[in-house]
């Protein structure tokens, strides 16, 4: 349907124009178009233009508006969200720039921190672990300021330092070092190696057990360090093996010096060492003696066939210690360096040892214990049986 929205007088004005094009508005369909109109009022053509309401507000003006909206506010959000991580990450900044120029590692009051001793305890309450934190502050001061003078050695997890100044031990006490004391460190260091090999939520082999990894508190109380050559054993696990050894000769066990096989029963050859080392009060990789011994383990066993154990004791204890109580160590001991790790007992074992009177069973020969050759000497002159240094043939001959 076709209808002009030109009232009647435009209507006649349009056709009576004498202008030759005319134009005009015609209405298809509730739509304004334009009309041209040449001569004789005779319709040209029409030049369709889209002028309807219902076009300007239908459904793509509104997905248009639609999507400037979205991209607005998901770049606001971006520029917001950007914002607020550049403004957090200064912030942190600056306060470890803070913490920095607060502690610039030239502490003065080191008598007071170290007297004191500040430990802070884990603030989530949540956690069921019970060691405790150290300020930096602290452990700075402890070394001496990480000085190289302190430090011990580099291990797996790191460097190691002493800190014997925090514990009050500074001069040597070995003078002070009576058997009643050395029978209380033996039997601490018993204490953390079955910690470690039994009541510890993982087993750990420590590997490294010797003298110097062992520290003193001002009450004489020992503490296991040093854990860089440390290895965790699972539920089930029995032993391990590796190709790479590590540790300190003298402190090995043999399977693990010369196979690399390591247990727990490594940790008790070590044990037995420095259990010999702090009865005798002489180390085992320093020791050097004329008999035919190469170690302090050998020396103390033939001293100990010959039933001449108590002369090992170190000799600053006086006669503050009981010779039963004595000679029950030595042999603990040696029980502890048998060649064969079979025959080692367990750390259990010797706590339960180290604190009854029960029979000990005799120990058989260490490892290590000679350093004569097997093959010293003229085999022709020797005595004992040996073979001819001649050659025999052999006749086969049929059945």
């Amino acid at each position: 349907m076709l209808s002009f929205n030109e009232s009647p007088e435009e209507e006649t004005s349009l056709r009576d124009n004498p202008i030759n094009d005319t134009s005009g508005v015609l209405s298809v369909n509730g739509q304004d178009n334009l009309l041209l109109y040449g001569k004789n009022t005779k319709l040209i053509s029409p030049v369709w233009f889209h002028t309807s309401k219902y076009e300007k507000s239908g459904p793509l003006a509104n997905k248009g508006i639609k999507a400037i909206l979205i991209v607005s506010v998901v770049v606001t959000l971006f520029l917001i969200i950007f914002l607020v991580c550049w403004f957090v990450k200064k912030r942190r900044k600056a306060r470890d720039r803070k913490r920095r120029n607060e502690f610039p590692l030239s502490l003065t009051s080191r008598s007071n921190c170290l007297r004191d001793l500040p430990i802070r305890e884990f603030e989530e309450g949540t956690t069921s672990s019970d060691l405790p934190l150290f300020d930096l502050s602290v452990i700075a001061a402890a070394t001496n300021n990480f000085s190289d003078a302190n430090k011990l050695g580099e291990g797996g997890f790191g460097s190691v330092y002493k800190i014997y100044a925090s514990l009050g031990t500074d001069e040597p006490r070995r003078s002070q070092l009576d058997w009643s004391t050395r029978h209380n460190i033996i039997c601490g260091i018993t204490r953390g190696i079955l910690y470690l090999h039994q009541d510890s939520r993982l087993r750990i082999i420590h590997r490294d057990l010797k003298a110097s990894n062992v520290l003193l508190d001002a009450s004489m109380n020992p503490k296991i360090s040093d854990f860089g050559m440390a290895r965790i054993f699972g539920a089930d696990q029995i032993e391990a093996n590796t190709n790479r050894v590590v540790g300190t000769y003298g402190y090995m066990s043999p399977e693990y010096a010369m196979q690399g096989l390591f247990s727990v029963k490594s940790d008790v050859y070590s044990f037995g060492v420095l259990l010999l080392e702090v009865i005798t009060g002489r180390k085992n990789s320093h020791f050097y003696d004329e008999s035919n011994s190469s170690n302090l383990v050998g020396y103390v066993w033939d001293l100990w066939r010959e039933g001449r154990a108590l002369e090992v004791v170190d000799t600053l204890m006086g006669d503050s210690y009981l010779q039963d109580q004595v000679l029950r160590c030595i042999q603990i001991g040696l029980l502890c360096v048998q060649e064969s790790a079979m025959d080692r007992p367990s750390m259990s074992d010797v706590v339960f040892m180290l604190s009854n009177d029960t029979t000990l069973p005799s120990p058989k020969q260490p490892a290590f214990v000679t350093k004569e050759s097997y093959y010293s000497g003229d085999p022709l002159t020797s005595e004992g049986s040996h073979s001819i240094n001649e050659v025999t043939i052999t006749m086969l001959g049929p059945r």
